[in-house]
């Protein structure tokens, strides 16, 4: 076991890099507390260095504990009886909210969240490029063992929680966090109990949250620590987890049908105005349009690269059907940290069920703007394609194609519009029509119209600021409020910080961006409305015309401007997949008489094969031979009750998860247009022309 943290860390003490001059968000650490007299001094001493403000949620502690903390000058809550960690830390939530905090980083009172690590929450924070910092234990290969049976409960709920939300997380459960309290105020939590993260992450992805881990030390000081409440006994625990989960992702569910979205075939008009009210930026446009090369009463749709769904390719065939010839517009939204962009996602068949195969082709985007990342010169992943079974006859010559095109483009200006490219290729194939004209929103800032802009957010920065978080009240959760603080102030807007990451900017870093003529990119609100000015008529997908609304009263009540009008068009249009859930294989029996397959390590079947090569290697019915099977047997029963939680689970739920997984992967809307059939891509461009 490990020694504790505060016998073998030195503190990394400076939380500044190239970002000093930035204003910097008002952080606090939550640390729940339940019977910790031994550990709560060292913590405290440990925590204290970093500067931040410290509250500490006493969760009914019978022992020294509240006589200790009332020594140290730290925030405290009490809760006169032990009401559970989750409750913990929806008080902590609520305090930050209240004292206007605008990130809660959380983290045990046990000694086992190393506070070294709290430097690397802060620069993540400063990156602001999630909602969610999650710590990870696994992403580094070092650190304390794990207890067996909470080591198996994690990796079973990770995988079943990446599954529903096609997430790729490593540790669900590990309380070392930075939450951005905004983003939290938005959730519904009620759940009290050590099953409070996985109401946490459901909701995180219903509100679209974007999510990043971090490594941090794995530390078990105290193996004989204990959970209460029945939660000591493995399968109830892992039972409880699940009932957790489920109630949540079936919540998750019933919103997603609630609001699913009109079909293409009647696009909508959400507002009712005329043309574009440019105000002071009238005499900008023409100049910017010859810029970007837009003819007249163009009509464009944006979306981020990458293999689109049909709901994207809708809006791609509402402007071409709608504009006139060579009047049709895609805007590349290449602003983004989008990580969809160097990857794609295909369905296959695993042991007689959908699966689905995630191919990342490129780099990970990791809080980049695609904007700021090099076409891949060689697309990594196409060998995977070989020996993959396929859900449907195509897809493999699909991706075939996919792949060509890549290198076809692989001398693009940037990765968006590699992939971007890529995407328009294969779909032109299948009757898609691709626009006439192609622009990025990365060069709207370079325009005259986003030099006027920058010019008058840099005159009155505090102002441009301050209403756009006055119009956020119009769609709370379209953006992140922005900071106000006079010449300071953060604008709405990007700059680029080490290795090309986004960072959020404000009025200095943009004009020292701009003196040192380093890229400014705008954000949604700013990028949306110039493509609106300067195009006849937008096209939007569902999302859009819920964070139109704030947008619209920003730009209104900041300038005076009224952007263009804009319609709405999506679809939901299915791959023929067939749910074979209920004719997948008996996972229980193929486990039970092979339980090496349990073991994730691979070592297990690697001692196997070793095995069966005595067993092969020895006479019949000598007793070398008999000596070799019985040391088989004892291999395969020493697996069976090292792995009886696993082979419980699988006796008793595997089944009916595999069908549940079938339907859902089925029903998915979100696979890319290019491994639609021909006639269905082709039914949507019908009777188009450019």
């Amino acid at each position: 076991m490990t020694a504790g943290f505060l016998s073998r860390t030195t503190h990394r003490l400076p939380l500044d890099d190239d970002r000093g001059m930035q204003p910097k968000p008002r952080i606090l650490i939550a640390i729940p507390v339940f019977n910790e007299a031994a550990h709560v001094d060292g913590v405290l001493a440990a925590v204290r260095p970093y500067g931040l403000d410290v509250l500490l949620v006493d969760d009914g502690s019978t022992d020294d504990t509240p006589r200790l903390i009332a020594r140290q000058p730290v925030h405290c809550i009490r809760h006169p009886v032990n009401q559970g960690y989750g409750q913990s830390l929806r008080d902590a939530f609520a305090f930050a909210l209240a004292h206007r905090y605008e990130w809660v980083i959380t983290m045990d009172c046990d000694e086992q969240h190393e506070p070294k690590f709290i430097p690397d929450f802060v620069r993540a924070i400063h990156d602001d490029d999630a909602d969610v910092i999650s710590g990870s234990r696994y992403l580094m290969d070092e650190g304390d063992a794990p207890p067996p049976d909470r080591r198996r409960i994690n990796q079973t709920i990770t995988e079943e929680l990446n599954a529903a939300l096609r997430w790729s997380l490593t540790d669900s459960f590990c309380g070392f966090k930075a939450y951005r309290t905004e983003s939290m105020s938005r959730m519904q939590l009620g759940v009290v109990g050590y099953d409070f993260p996985l109401q946490v992450w459901v909701q995180a992805a219903a509100l679209g949250l974007r999510i990043r881990e971090i490594p941090v030390s794995r530390v078990y000081m105290d193996l004989t620590r204990t959970f209460g409440n029945g939660l000591d006994d493995a399968s109830h625990r892992l039972a409880t987890y699940r009932a957790t989960l489920a109630r949540e992702l079936a919540r998750f569910d019933q919103g997603r049908r609630s609001n699913e979205p009109r079909r293409v075939d009647d696009p909508r008009r959400v507002d009712d105005w005329g043309p574009a009210e440019p105000g002071p930026l009238a005499g900008f446009i023409d100049e910017s349009r010859r810029q970007l090369a837009l003819p007249a009463g163009s009509h464009g749709f944006g979306h981020q690269a990458g293999a689109w769904h049909m709901g994207i390719l809708a809006k791609q065939a509402a402007v071409v059907q709608g504009a006139a010839c060579g009047a049709s517009v895609h805007a590349i939204v290449d602003h983004d940290a989008n990580d969809d962009a160097t990857s794609i996602r295909a369905p296959i068949l695993r042991d007689g069920c959908l699966n689905g195969m995630l191919i990342r082709w490129g780099p990970s985007v990791a809080g980049s703007a695609t904007a700021w990342m090099p076409a891949v010169k060689r697309p990594a992943g196409r060998d995977r394609l070989r020996d993959a079974s396929w859900a449907l006859p195509w897809i493999g010559a699909r991706l075939q194609a996919f792949f060509d095109a890549l290198d076809e483009f692989a001398d693009a200006p940037s990765v968006a519009v590699q992939a971007a490219r890529a995407n328009q290729r294969v779909l032109s194939t299948l009757g898609a029509t691709p626009c006439a004209v192609t622009i990025t929103t990365s060069s709207l800032m370079s325009t005259a119209i986003g030099h006027a802009v920058l010019d008058r957010m840099l005159a009155d920065p505090a102002a441009c600021a301050a209403t756009f978080n006055a119009a956020l009240v119009h769609a709370p959760r379209a953006a992140t409020p922005l900071t106000v603080r006079g010449d300071r102030s953060e604008l709405p807007l990007w700059v680029m910080g080490k290795g090309g990451r986004r960072l959020r900017a404000t009025a200095l870093t943009v004009r020292e961006a701009r003196s040192r003529g380093e890229p400014i990119l705008p954000r949604a609100f700013v990028a949306s409305g110039l493509l609106r000015l300067l195009l006849s008529k937008f096209v939007h997908g569902a999302g859009g015309a819920e964070y139109e609304r704030a947008g619209d009263a920003w730009w209104q009540a900041w300038l005076g401007v009224r952007p263009g009008p804009f319609s709405v068009a999506t679809a939901t249009q299915l791959l023929p997949l067939e749910a074979k859930g209920d004719q997948g294989p008996d996972l229980f029996r193929q486990a039970w008489g092979n339980p090496e397959l349990l073991d994730s390590s691979g070592r297990a079947i690697e001692e196997r094969k070793i095995l069966l090569g005595a067993i092969e290697r020895h006479a019949p019915g000598s007793a070398a031979k008999r000596a070799a099977f019985r040391a088989m047997r004892e291999f395969v029963q020493a697996l069976r009750a090292r792995y009886a939680l696993e082979l419980d689970d699988l006796r008793h739920h595997a089944p009916a998860r595999a069908q549940v997984r079938d339907a859902a992967l089925a029903a998915d809307r979100s696979w890319p247009a290019l491994l639609h059939e021909v006639g269905t891509i082709a039914d949507m461009f019908s009777g188009s022309g450019r």
